[in-house]
């Protein structure tokens, strides 16, 4: 009889781990009351510190559908969101876009980014990492820049994307915490180096694979077949650093 109870509650105890990991949506909300529609990765076990996750241009949170669970996998909790600049790729509704009757620009989807913060700040994480793909990327070193509450950043294809040239250079200056910068060859030689160099710190990582694509799509399997894991082994291995 023992024997049964101990089984059961195994049975239980890992039916609950399992249910825990399960991703489950949210609503946020900026700072204009903009509903920012967003995803919750939980870790698997205890989560070391939460990855804020956000998407490239024309995108939405479905970008890191097969990224983000294998993060969680590492014991980080992984917020993914729509970002009020975003549409439809991956065949997939971008909700926090679609309560605009226009196009919202990059420098606008600012505040879905600090939403995403306040959330995590709310519920006591003892470290923030930030995430961001492509002109997302931009913003996130902006946020890491204004916000000491972010304790590393993983940024991906940033670059001079708005009509200030050198804004994100300076943002870049400011940072105080370790940054992964990551690029393809082309995308290196065309303005990333010197975005990397603009700025010198001690555990800053620069990643320029021989196989890459735009932005966190580079770490999908299914844009970028035979380069992914070059990319996924640096990230990894900076995850473990930082977190």
């Amino acid at each position: 009889m023992k024997a049964e109870m101990i089984t059961s509650l195994v049975l239980v105890l890992t039916a609950a781990a399992s249910a825990q990991a399960e991703p489950h949506g949210l609503v946020l909300h900026a700072a204009d009351k903009t509903a920012v529609f967003a995803r919750l990765y939980p870790a698997t076990g205890k989560a070391k510190a939460i990855i804020l996750m956000f998407h490239q241009a024309r995108s939405n949170m479905a970008e890191y559908a097969p990224i983000a669970p294998r993060v969680a996998k590492m014991g980080f909790d992984c917020l993914t969101i729509d970002q009020r600049a975003g549409d439809g790729m991956w065949g997939v509704k971008n909700k926090t876009a679609a309560q605009f009757s226009s196009e919202q620009n990059y420098l606008q989807a600012y505040p879905d980014l600090e939403a995403a913060l306040a959330w995590a700040k709310l519920r006591h994480y003892q470290k923030i990492i930030a995430w961001g793909s492509s002109y997302s990327s931009s913003l996130t070193l902006r946020l890491a820049s204004e916000h000491p509450e972010i304790a590393a950043a993983l940024v991906f294809s940033p670059g001079e994307y708005f009509d200030q040239d050198g804004l994100v250079a300076g943002w870049n200056q400011k940072i105080k915490v370790p940054v992964l910068f990551a690029w393809t060859q082309e995308e290196a030689d065309k303005g990333g180096m010197k975005l990397f160099q603009s700025a010198k710190r001690a555990g800053d990582v620069l990643v320029v694979g021989p196989q890459g694509v735009h932005a966190s799509s580079t770490l999908r399997a299914d844009r970028n077949p035979n380069g992914a894991e070059y990319y996924w082994e640096r990230v990894e291995k900076f995850l473990k650093a930082v977190g």
